[in-house]
């Protein structure tokens, strides 16, 4: 039962965001239609860490944290670009 925590889901994540980087890095002008995307990577980052938390107590969850952390710093990375623009587009998109 626990494989698919602790070895499936950080890497598919992993994976997700090393195929958004790559991404945001060929169509480096139109990145901001991609930052909702790699915020919906991080909070399942988040919220995958918090579930193994919860159920796997001692278990070796080095990969999730690797996932979690390459998960921030792909969103800071962005933020940190343009972050004013990226707000407008989530209001935008999300209709707040």
């Amino acid at each position: 039962m626990g494989w698919s925590f602790i070895i499936g889901i950080p890497i598919v994540l992993l994976l997700s965001n090393i195929v958004m980087l790559i991404v945001t890095i060929l169509k480096s002008k139109k990145y901001v239609i991609y930052a909702l995307y790699q915020s919906v990577i991080f909070v399942f980052s988040i919220v995958t860490n918090i579930i193994l938390i919860i159920i796997f107590k001692n278990e070796n969850m080095i990969l999730n944290w690797i996932s979690l952390m390459f998960s921030f710093y792909n969103l800071s990375i962005v933020l940190a670009i343009n972050g004013k623009v990226m707000i407008d587009e989530w209001k935008r998109r999300l209709h707040v």
